[in-house]
């Protein structure tokens, strides 16, 4: 058990620390947490406009949010360096990595037992968790193609 616990920290530092040809120190992580921060609203509060609603939720999907976070990230040089890094990873390295890298930011109230912005609601943790699935998936297939290809993506 001992050994789980400390691979998935050591896999994430792994993906930070490698340096890559633009000598990025961005891992997946950070690239996921800062969609998630920006995408899905802090809540706080029980009122709708204090919180991530489930109407907020059917909103965020019905326009194919997720997707076209991950669809905007990979035209960027942090997206491509650590997709580059990863790609550079052996296989059982990358797939621990990725599996890791599907969570959502925040734990839900009922969680945490309180509304604060500690957490997050229902809703809102799920929309995060399906920012960070759309940019797992997309990695995921991007590792797959040559390495030249996936640098062709900022151009």
């Amino acid at each position: 058990m001992l050994i789980r616990m400390t691979l998935v920290p050591a896999l994430f530092l792994a993906a930070c620390c490698a340096q890559t040809p633009a000598q990025t120190r961005t891992t997946l992580s950070d690239l996921i947490k800062e969609q998630q921060r920006n995408n899905v609203r802090e809540s706080y509060g029980v009122w709708a406009q204090e919180c991530f609603t489930w109407i907020d939720l059917k909103e965020f999907t019905s326009e194919h949010k997720p997707a076209r976070i991950a669809d905007g990230l990979k035209h960027t040089q942090d997206f491509v360096n650590v997709v580059l890094i990863i790609k550079a990873m052996p296989q059982d390295r990358q797939q621990a990595l990725l599996k890791a890298a599907r969570r959502p930011l925040r734990p839900t109230w009922a969680e945490i037992g309180e509304i604060s912005r500690k957490g997050q609601t229902d809703a809102g943790q799920e929309a995060e968790r399906l920012i960070a699935n759309a940019i797992v998936d997309s990695v995921a297939d991007l590792i797959r193609l040559p390495a030249l290809e996936i640098q062709r993506l900022l151009h």
